[in-house]
């Protein structure tokens, strides 16, 4: 993970809107610009902090969460001498380690020969480092060098601003674009000609072996796990009101919705609203009354009343955190057990489960989604 030098500084909506329109390189211009020489001096030049977390593998065991699956990964926000910065791990367990500084001191001279040509790629990696089983980037180690094949050739790396600084003797010859095929040397290994060796200390590390447990399965496609618990940790623990209230469009009461209309059709409104409302009702109930402009919070919560008074996010307020049911014609205990079963479901099943109840009785319907979907709890009556 990186942190911004320099700190950082945003434009208000309206004006992005009119240099989006105006001027669209203008973060471009701006970036060159600070490299630059400009006036006669030099500005200061764009840097980065590097930073690291490291984690054991006996506290990646100990995790609620997988500590590689990158969608899991919530973001912690701390406070810096410069500007804010985002962490994938909380800061408390796993603090960040401090590498050095990414500084961006040249323009490029030829837009095409160091920028187009470039080939990054997270294989590059030096003796003594691992990748993890981070999937995402499993599939990036492959895809990347794969790509740069495709655009760039099979001698990609013989590019020049590709190229590393020391000579690197091989086994690969040939190829359309070669420009260093090392004479009439073999391309095979090993050869009674003096080919090159692979480095004692390289050939000696492997990497450390992986820790697996747990059952073998099968997800069909329908199978989901919890995409929201970790967002209302976001919502509820880590914004403040600044944050919220650009979310929530405070500074326009009236949005400019698209002309299709997709946000206010009756079939797709309820389902943006239950989304959202699964990360956090009052979240939900805020966003209803702006798209559809009216002062109360919808059919949503029409059975229900809440233990808090209802959060206005706009002035501020307490926050909700469970929900009654206004009837008294279900018991408690059973509502839960029976929200348990159906989380055991898959989500084909658990849809369905719950159009049957919600056909039966809306109110029996909206609790059980509440406490299936979005972990609510029971007022004892």
């Amino acid at each position: 993970m990186s942190q911004c030098s320099a700190g950082i500084e945003n434009l208000d909506p309206e004006e992005a809107e009119k240099i989006a329109g105006r001027d669209p390189d203008y973060a471009v211009r701006d970036l060159y610009e600070s490299i630059s020489e400009v006036d006669g001096y030099i500005k200061k030049y764009p840097s980065w902090t590097f930073y690291v977390q490291l984690m054991t593998p006996e506290q990646a065991k100990l995790q609620k969460f997988n500590p590689f699956d990158i969608t899991k990964a919530f973001s912690i926000s701390i406070q810096t001498d410069f500007t804010r910065v985002n962490q994938v791990w909380p800061h408390k367990e796993f603090p960040l380690i401090e590498v050095g500084r990414f500084v961006l001191n040249r323009n490029a001279s030829n837009n095409f020969a160091e920028i187009e040509q470039l080939a990054f790629s997270p294989n590059n990696l030096s003796p003594g480092v691992g990748a993890s089983p981070d999937r995402l980037l499993q599939g990036r180690l492959f895809a990347y060098q794969d790509a740069h094949r495709y655009r760039l050739g099979a001698n990609f790396q013989q590019i020049p601003v590709n190229k590393p600084i020391n000579l690197t003797n091989n086994f690969q010859r040939d190829g359309f674009m070669c420009s260093f095929n090392q004479g009439g040397a073999p391309n095979y290994y090993p050869n009674s000609f003096g080919g090159p060796n692979s480095d004692p200390f390289a050939e000696s590390w492997t990497p450390p072996p992986e820790y697996v447990a747990g059952f073998e399965n099968y997800y069909p496609e329908f199978y989901e796990e919890d995409n929201y618990s970790q967002p209302r940790v976001f919502w509820e623990q880590v914004l403040d009101e600044g944050p919220k209230n650009r979310l929530y469009l405070k500074n326009h009461p009236a949005p400019k919705l698209p002309e299709n209309n997709f946000f206010r059709a009756s079939a797709t409104r309820p389902i943006l609203f239950l989304l959202i409302a699964f990360i956090s009702i009052e979240v939900g109930i805020n966003i209803e009354q702006i798209l559809t402009k009216i002062g109360t919070c919808g059919d949503f919560l029409e059975h229900f009343e809440v233990e808090t008074p209802m959060v206005d996010l706009f002035t501020g307020g307490p926050t909700q955190k469970q929900l009654k049911l206004k009837t008294q014609q279900f018991n408690s205990l059973r509502v839960h057990n029976l929200a348990g079963a159906i989380k055991l479901a898959n989500r084909t099943i658990q849809e369905r489960t719950l159009d049957v109840f919600n056909n039966v009785s809306d109110d029996l319907g909206v609790l059980l989604k509440e406490l299936v979907f979005n972990d609510a709890k029971i007022i004892q009556f």
